[in-house]
């Protein structure tokens, strides 16, 4: 189905019309193929909502001054690129379907002008489409109404993301959500890319079978850039852009994905209200041991590279494993070399599956208090939802990402493999929890998390239930 809706996409954007199909040329097969995007919508209830301007507040201006978190809700017209035709076929199907115009309302200040109206009991938008740490903010005044609340609106289909409802719940509300209306999301996931020259200098192959295999681990990529790594000026010292290192990453976000690659972030809200943070202590000490091989010294890794610089040194054979966040994969596609896409490695064999975080440069999907009709509300974003997944996310991640930027089909495999795996949680929103107390000390290549978690966990997961405390009093 995907292939067929692409196709489609990309005959309508080059001017030219699809070939009329005869009743011969139609097999018996078809009467079992999976259903299109119209018989999807055809499925929900039909309602005739005269005209309405279904509005999202939105962040006009994001990372490098890029109006993506607008673009992806709202396009006026074709323009011939894909990602923005597919916006726009999807908003055209969503406003036939329901007799609604769907738009935007981009703010430089989004969270301010969202507290404002809300307390004002303005309603002159239905979704706020905010950063993360903006949307935090807002809960414990009461401000964002339970996405519970929405009857048409099915969390459990892949339009949606599987993990909102598992890790963004408090008590039995669940203030956030995200899915595939969201594009932007798969920018802000964190993945490495892998130098094929070096790795065919180094006789390295079969990367891709060991991610399949559940056998990508810390071990396995430690054992990788320790044989790759070398002095290559021959002065004893190994520095960044003059010597080959086997990984560099940036200290930040990168850092923080290991405790999510590792299956570290599981602190969980139970029936009472109180948070668990559900840390094992052996299991964290592990990965600082582990870490500790690879960035103490600074001879086979290294963290706080600036990202252009880093890219140019992947570019110069002298990165084999590089950190990133998917949208600058594309800053790759000019490279003299082939690289390829990789998750980040799991802790060891025995964990279940591999796993990602999605960063906070992104927004997520919220709803203010001020509106006043979740029927319509759950019809119209249930399609958007629906019409993302059949129509926009293919354009985006099939063609974008897997033909234009990765540079084989293996990648695209890999890609699969990690936006499956993408997740959240709740205390990364506020006050990043386990992963504070790890980023310092993977960074530097220190094991003592024993100590500095019995230190300091006691301040961090009071601060966290306070906030819980605070959500549940309003």
């Amino acid at each position: 189905m995907t292939a067929v809706l692409l196709m489609g996409l990309i005959l309508t954007s080059c001017g030219e019309a699809e070939p009329a199909e005869t009743d011969a040329a139609v097999s018996q097969d078809d009467a079992t193929t999976e259903p299109t995007v119209e018989d999807m919508l055809a499925s929900l209830p039909d309602k005739d909502f005269d005209g309405y301007e279904f509005t999202f507040l939105t962040i006009s201006s994001g990372i490098n001054s890029t109006t993506r978190f607008t673009d992806e809700i709202y396009v006026e017209e074709e323009d011939g690129d894909i990602i923005n035709d597919s916006v726009w076929q999807r908003n055209q199907l969503v406003n036939e379907k329901y007799n609604v115009t769907i738009t935007a309302m981009p703010e430089e200040l989004p969270s301010d002008v969202a507290r404002a109206a809300i307390l004002a009991g303005d309603n002159i938008f239905d979704v706020m489409n905010l950063y993360k740490s903006e949307s935090v903010g807002l809960l414990p005044d009461g401000l964002l109404a339970d996405w519970n609340d929405l009857p048409y609106c099915d969390y459990t289909a892949p339009w949606w993301n599987r993990h909102c409802e598992e890790k963004l719940t408090i008590g039995n509300m669940l203030p956030f959500m995200s899915g595939s209306i969201l594009i932007s999301e798969i920018d802000d996931t964190l993945a490495m890319v892998y130098n094929k020259a070096l790795a065919d200098e180094y006789n390295i192959s079969g990367l891709y079978d060991v991610v399949r295999d559940g056998k990508w681990t810390i071990d396995y990529m430690t054992s990788l850039i320790k044989q790759i790594s070398r002095d290559l000026n021959g002065d004893s010292q190994y520095v960044v852009g003059d010597d080959l290192f086997g990984y560099v990453q940036d200290p930040a976000s990168m850092t923080t994905n290991w405790s999510f690659a590792c299956d570290l972030m599981t602190g969980y809200i139970d029936s009472d209200g109180k948070w668990q943070p559900n840390v094992d202590v052996e299991r964290a000490q592990n990965l600082c041991d582990k870490m500790a091989a690879i960035f103490a010294g600074g001879t086979f890794a290294y963290t706080g590279t600036d990202l252009y610089d880093g890219l140019n040194y992947f570019e110069e054979n002298k990165i084999f494993l590089y950190a990133i966040i998917l949208r600058n994969v594309e800053l790759l596609r000019e490279m003299n070399v082939d690289f390829g896409i990789l998750p980040y490695p799991k802790l060891d064999e025995n964990q279940s599956e591999y796993s990602t975080h999605i960063g906070n440069s992104s927004p997520i999907l919220t709803l203010p208090i001020t509106n006043n009709d979740f029927e319509r509300t759950s019809l119209i974003l249930e399609a958007m939802a629906i019409t993302s997944y059949n129509i926009v996310r293919p354009a985006y991640y099939d063609v974008a990402l897997k033909v234009k930027m990765s540079r084989d089909e293996d990648s695209a495999d890999m890609l699969d493999i990690i936006l499956d795996s993408s997740t959240y949680d709740l205390s990364y929103f506020t006050f990043n929890a386990i992963s504070s107390i790890l980023n310092p000390l993977i960074s530097v290549g220190n094991t003592n998390f024993s100590s500095a978690y019995a230190s300091q966990s006691n301040t961090i997961n009071q601060n966290m239930q306070n906030f819980i405390d605070s959500v549940l009093e309003s």
